[in-house]
């Protein structure tokens, strides 16, 4: 789902792209937004104005409101990292590998 509202300590903050689990959709009501906790994968497409900094605190923003997975695209590269809460991973929990991904981006966008 795109443009999924998420209140935390450091605002409200609205990953690009979400991916719930049926879970989460049907323990919550789809009305009420901003959410008080993260959807399980959030991804972000960063910018050339985005600092690495910035993105740390996003990331961990999502988190500590639940996350299990960000994934920051890289459009201008075509590149896509995945973090766990544990740090950078190198397989997506979601079945993702991050050299699939990366030739499906470059493919699409190149």
């Amino acid at each position: 789902m795109p443009e999924f509202a998420v209140d935390t300590p450091g605002g409200i903050k609205v990953p690009d792209v979400v991916w719930c689990s049926l879970n989460f959709l049907r323990t919550r009501s789809l009305k009420k937004s901003p959410f008080t906790d993260s959807p399980e994968l959030c991804v972000e497409i960063v910018s050339e104005s985005d600092t690495r900094e910035e993105m740390r605190e996003k990331m961990q923003l999502y988190f500590d409101k639940g996350a299990k997975e960000v994934w920051p695209v890289f459009l201008m590269t075509g590149g896509v990292n995945f973090f766990s809460p544990e740090g950078e991973v190198g397989a997506s929990f979601f079945g993702m590998k991050a050299d699939e991904l990366e030739k499906d981006l470059k493919d699409s966008f190149m």
